[in-house]
């Protein structure tokens, strides 16, 4: 389902839940229902706008058929040598991060030297 399509349908119960709203209950659980898919709407409206790199609504880039694109334009904005670096695995969805650390003989690396 499409992002537009799931906030219509969002809207679609809002409007559904206010037709069972009862004025005279003031902690009715339509209201939280209510309040919950507005909280809902609000953040897929908003998402795309949070998130300012990315090659569009459902669009994936695949150049070679296989791997995704990144929608990220990286500049170089240091070079190190001798540091650690750790490749971390999620054991649920096996979405992979890297991380490094200095160490104690960590040099930055200049265009010269390089």
């Amino acid at each position: 389902m499409k992002r537009e399509k799931a906030i219509a349908q969002l809207r679609d119960l809002i409007r559904d839940r206010r037709s069972f709203l009862d004025k005279s209950e003031p902690n009715s659980v339509f209201q939280d229902d209510i309040d919950a898919l507005e909280y809902a709407v609000n953040h897929l409206q908003n998402h795309v706008q949070s998130m300012p790199c990315h090659h569009g609504e459902g669009v994936t880039v695949r150049p070679d058929g296989v791997h995704e694109l990144s929608p990220h334009a990286y500049k170089l904005t240091q070079k190190l040598r001798n540091v650690t670096v750790e490749v971390l695995t999620c054991e649920t969805c096996g979405e992979v991060s890297v991380a490094w650390y200095r160490q104690g003989n960590t040099e930055d690396i200049t265009d010269e030297t390089y």
